[in-house]
């Protein structure tokens, strides 16, 4: 098995990375880094300071790659060895029994591309005294499963939650070079698409690491690079919509389209309706309650009003002023 692990410039995080996965409770593996534009001297000396951990030699790529990132992660994966591939970005995290799960899962599941696990997202904060953490979120996946029909929405668990067959990934083509971002979402369609992807339902095995306060190397490609995010989103969704179109001809997308929209705008004038019926229901429902409170004040005024004026009428009859 391979796990490729992609860093730049981030030797603190990169070697909580490594002893992640020096952790792991499976061991067979090799590990492959790709060091994108980073400082080599700063790296060999994180990977030293492990090597007699590592159970076989641990492969390190420098890369100057004009191409995306994700693409990158394919360099990784190029080599064939092992069937079965992880990618662990040098940020993020796994439980200590991530692969002994993953593994047991897909050597049990032979028709199954991939294998997803319960992950949480954890907000940290990295600086001079370390890293502190500020939130941990669960993600989970629609009905605790991985499913096309979920995924042409959104990737619902990221890639330090996956496990890949080295086979399924090649027989879909890989990683597509071209992208910068969202090629990770990119692969997992094209999977999803070729066959099932399992889900290990149960407690949290990885963790995606997020860093909104921190900026440059120490910052997230998600939170970093939004815009390039979206607008790779629109880039993947329009080349689906060409290929499509090309073979079925737009019509039932066109009418799909307008029946969607008449149907939102029906069930939006349904709903203003319904809330102008409530509206006019509780105002009523007010009104009535403001007379009878009214009531009641006049009611309980009148009471305390005349009763001082009697009693002050009989004092005046039963007492006489003194000196009169």
């Amino acid at each position: 098995m391979r796990i490729v692990v992609r860093t730049h410039d981030r030797p603190q995080l990169l070697a909580r990375a490594l002893d992640d996965i020096l952790g792991q409770s499976y061991r067979d593996w090799q590990m492959i880094i790709l060091n994108h534009r980073g400082d080599r001297d700063a790296l060999d000396a994180v990977v030293d300071a492990r090597a007699d951990r590592f159970p076989h030699e641990c492969l390190i790529l420098d890369t100057d790659h004009p191409i995306g990132r994700d693409a990158i992660i394919g360099l990784g994966i190029a080599d064939p060895q092992g069937e079965y591939i992880a990618i662990h970005d040098d940020d993020d995290t796994w439980a200590p029994d991530f692969l002994a799960r993953t593994v047991a899962w897909l050597d049990t599941h032979p028709e199954h591309v991939a294998v997803a696990v319960t992950t949480d997202i954890i907000q940290e904060r990295v600086d001079d005294d370390g890293v502190t953490v500020l939130s941990q979120t669960p993600i989970r996946p629609p009905f605790a499963r991985i499913s096309l029909f979920d995924l042409v929405h959104a990737a619902h668990v990221p890639p330090i939650g996956y496990l890949f067959r080295r086979s399924a990934i090649e027989a879909v083509g890989g990683f597509d070079g071209s992208l910068s971002v969202l090629g990770d979402w990119d692969l997992m369609l094209r999977l999803a698409v070729a066959g099932e992807i399992g889900y290990v339902e149960g407690e949290t095995l990885a963790y995606w690491r997020q860093r909104p306060q921190n900026d440059g190397a120490l910052a997230n490609s998600v939170i970093g690079d939004l815009d390039l995010h979206r607008q790779t989103d629109r880039e993947l969704r329009d080349r689906a919509l060409r290929d499509y179109i090309e073979r079925n001809g737009i019509g039932g997308l066109l009418y799909t389209a307008r029946y969607t929209d008449e149907l939102y705008a029906e069930s939006r004038h349904e709903a203003w309706m319904r809330a102008r019926e409530i509206e006019a229901h509780m105002t009523q429902r007010i009104e009535e309650q403001t007379k009878h409170l009214e009531a009641l004040i006049a009611q309980y005024a009148h009471h305390y009003s005349v009763f001082p004026s009697l009693r002050r009428a009989l004092g005046r009859v039963f007492h006489p002023r003194r000196g009169a």
